[in-house]
């Protein structure tokens, strides 16, 4: 049953009308932002907090931010980390917005002020490290993020919705009744093997990623 929310207000948007349904049918909304944009927005990001504008809140507080702690010109990498966070949590308007926020992927409190988050997190140790989130279903704070490499963050993605095993990196081949292993590693898919049954195939990414990466995530 979808909840009527014509007309109601959340943060800074109004909702105008019922816009449809996204793939996996849930209700979205077009709102108003008092900014004088329009977005789309999903139900449950609205009446959960997440979304509260059309990201102009965001771009508000982050420029408070800036202007207020001065680090940027030491933390200017780690500033650009933080402010594409919240961009994906807060900004409906950003591309990454229904993959995180339009997903209840949100920013803990003490990190909304950069300051925290400089404190906790530290420097990155090179520049190629971006913010990683350890448990995939959580959100970012302080014990479920880190530093990482963008190896380190593809050892660390979900399982794909099309693996069918639970297992990632394991595929099940329907046309051959055998499961599929693979694994990236040195910018490239290497094809392991296929076998009869699921416990010859986890055995077999794990040692994937023992040769591999040099430790099994299994």
């Amino acid at each position: 049953m979808v909840v009527e929310m014509t007309g109601k207000a959340f943060g800074r948007l109004t909702v105008l009308k019922r816009q449809g349904s996204d793939k996996y049918g849930n209700a979205t909304w077009y709102c108003s932002c008092v900014c004088g944009n329009e977005i789309t927005a999903m139900g449950t990001s609205l009446r959960s907090g997440h979304t509260k504008s059309c990201g102009c809140l965001q771009r508000d507080l982050v420029g408070k931010q800036s202007a207020k702690h001065g680090l940027l010109k030491e933390y200017s990498s780690e500033y650009s980390s933080w402010r594409s966070m919240m961009d994906r949590c807060y900004d409906a308007s950003h591309d990454s917005y229904k993959s995180y926020g339009g997903k209840g992927i949100s920013v803990c409190e003490r990190w909304i002020d950069f300051k925290y988050f400089v404190k906790d997190m530290n420097k990155k140790p090179t520049a190629n490290h971006t913010i990683d989130r350890i448990d995939n279903e959580k959100g970012y704070n302080p014990s479920n993020c880190r530093w990482a490499t963008k190896v380190e963050q593809s050892r660390n993605q979900r399982v794909r919705k099309n693996s069918k095993s639970g297992v990632r990196g394991v595929y099940y081949d329907k046309s051959r009744g055998k499961y599929l292993v693979q694994i990236k590693a040195n910018g490239k898919i290497n094809y392991i093997g296929r076998y009869d049954c699921i416990t010859d195939a986890e055995q077999a990414r794990k040692q994937a990623e023992l040769k591999y990466w040099g430790k099994s995530s299994l």
